[in-house]
């Protein structure tokens, strides 16, 4: 995509049931999907980088396959019409997995060696 957009204008065009529209191919951790998810709230990301681990597919998010237009207005019309969904509960649940208790229990042991 090129160009932009005012939120002037895409704000009453987008649903409020989408978090983040993350499709740029190389997130190094996906931090905004996490954040929109601990909201509650689903994502549609690029299947790369972080987001492969930030968002569990039909649990917290959709993705596509190539950060291309096409795609993600194929999946943009998904959550515009309804034809996925995403219970706001289970984006927090899986947030919730990301917490620091995880990241210290992860990390710990390459440093106690």
């Amino acid at each position: 995509m090129s160009g932009s957009l005012s939120v002037a204008v895409v704000a009453p065009e987008f649903p409020p049931d989408i978090g983040g529209v993350e499709t740029y191919s190389h997130e190094g951790f996906g931090i905004v999907s996490l954040e929109a998810n601990a909201c509650g709230v689903p994502v549609l990301a690029c299947r790369s980088g972080g987001a492969v681990e930030a968002v569990e597919e039909g649990v917290s998010g959709l993705f596509v396959e190539r950060p291309a237009p096409a795609a993600i207005g194929t999946a943009v019309e998904q959550f515009l019409t309804g034809a996925v969904r995403f219970a706001p509960a289970a984006c927090q649940a899986f947030a919730r997995r990301f917490g620091w208790g995880r990241v210290v229990d992860r990390v710990e042991p390459f440093y106690v060696r």
